[in-house]
């Protein structure tokens, strides 16, 4: 019996399915960081299907997507009022250690101020997992962090990240 080889996706396709997942995480983060009024506004106006209207809102949003052209000098979402470089990845096979050590060198080149953080999520999977360092975890929700706890990864849930942004950051 033969094994059958799942087809591959194209890099058009997983560039499609990776901005698609930053529209849904950004959408998600402007809960957080955009007024009620704007949200509500870009919520009629795509109910209404005014796309123009859509990307004035959208304009005036502290949560938007990097310009990817740019490379390491910004963040894959750019989020005002956010401590944190936050890299996504939605994959077929997730590494979310690449992600978060891709994070600390952007952080780095860029010479950003930013706290690195990784969001992933693997096809086919409803989940999506935030990875961060110990240091950063502890940063966000106030704390200063010592000795072996700094570089420890952490692994959380979006919505229990989401909950940390709410509870330090708004």
């Amino acid at each position: 019996m033969s094994k059958s080889k799942k087809p591959r996706v194209s890099p058009a396709g997983c560039r499609k399915k990776g901005a698609q997942f930053e529209r849904e995480i950004g959408e998600r983060l402007r809960e957080i960081y955009d007024p009620p009024k704007l949200r509500r506004d870009l919520q009629k106006a795509r109910k209404e299907r005014d796309q123009a209207l859509a990307r004035q809102l959208l304009k005036k949003s502290n949560v938007r997507r990097s310009d990817q052209t740019r490379g390491a000098l910004e963040p894959d979402l750019v989020i005002e009022g956010c401590p944190c470089w936050l890299e996504l990845q939605h994959a077929t096979v997730s590494r979310p250690l690449d992600k978060l050590a891709q994070a600390e060198r952007d952080v780095e080149e860029s010479n950003s101020d930013l706290w690195p953080v990784a969001v992933c999520k693997t096809t086919n999977s409803q989940s999506v997992s935030v990875w961060l360092r110990g240091w950063t975890l502890l940063a966000l929700c106030g704390y200063a962090a010592s000795g072996l706890i700094q570089q420890m990864v952490c692994r959380i849930s979006f919505e229990d990240f989401m909950e940390v942004l709410r509870d330090e950051y708004c």
